[in-house]
This record gives C-alpha cells, structure tokens and sequence, in this order.
C-alpha cells in the first residue's frame, strides 16, 4: 500500500525510544566482557528543545493536516454550490406547498358543503318493503330472461 504517507507504528515508536532513550548500546565488535557501552541518551535528559523524533512526528502530522485541509476544501466548494441549489429548491418547494395547502383547504370547504347538502336530502320516498320486493322481482325476471334467452340462442 504506497500512498506516499509515512505511519508510525506503536512498535516501531516503542523500539527507537527504548534505543535512544537508554544509556548504554549493544557491542559485539569486538567481543568483549559485558556486551555493551556507555553512551549519552538521545535526546539528553537536560535538554530544552524537541527531540528529532518529536519534530519529525510533527512535521508529518502537519503535512497530514495540510492533506486532508486541501481535501476538505476541495469537498466544502463542490458541496456548497449543491447546498445553495438544495436551498432554492426547499424555498420553492415551500412556495408551491402554501399555494396547495389553500387549494386543499378550498377542496376540503366544497366537499363539507356537498356533503351536507347531500345529508339534507329527505329520505327515499318509497317504502323499504316496497322497494325490496321490486328489486327482488326484478332480479328473479331477468334472470328467467337470461334463461330463456340462452336455450333459444343454441346456447353460446
């Protein structure tokens, strides 16, 4: 994965500061008794400003911030422009929602008004037994027509 950008491990972070760190170093040319020599620790103990290690994590953070700064403001100017469209957009949407909420209104007003006109109509002005043996006359009738109509017809 070459992206270009350096990552400082938890390891390698770990091992460079215990190396540096400590006073003393590895010797095994030539083989002597201990193994190892004194040395100064690196950064010193004393010292004011920041080690190499500290000021190279630092210019890489910074690099990373410019990075992903340049990105965002390559993603805020493609964004506002569709911002600024989606916010036309909801003004006019809202605009076209008033204009139909009153032609709903007006909608809902006239068919309040037909229903109790309709409500205010006076019964029907047959009786109900009278009606349903008409309709029951009627039905048997037409039926016995259709019957009637099919064995003449040769049945299709």
């Amino acid at each position: 994965m070459a992206t270009g950008v350096n990552y400082y491990r938890l390891r390698e972070v770990r091992r460079a500061g215990k190396r540096d760190g400590r006073n003393w170093k590895w010797k095994f040319v030539p083989l002597s008794w201990p193994p190892w020599e004194i040395k100064e620790p690196d950064p010193p103990v004393d010292q004011k400003e920041p080690s190499q290690y500290e000021a190279n994590l630092i210019s890489f953070a910074h690099a990373n911030l410019e990075r992903i700064g340049k990105g965002w403001s390559q993603e805020d100017e493609r964004l506002t422009a569709e911002y600024c469209n989606a916010k036309g957009n909801k003004e006019n949407l809202e605009k076209e929602k008033g204009l139909a909420d009153e032609e709903i209104k007006d909608a809902v007003d006239r068919f309040e008004e037909a229903r109790e006109r309709f409500l205010a109509f006076p019964p029907r002005w047959v009786p109900l037994w009278l009606y349903w043996s008409i309709f029951i006359v009627i039905s048997l009738a037409e039926g016995f027509f259709n019957l009637r109509s099919k064995k003449g017809s040769g049945g299709v």
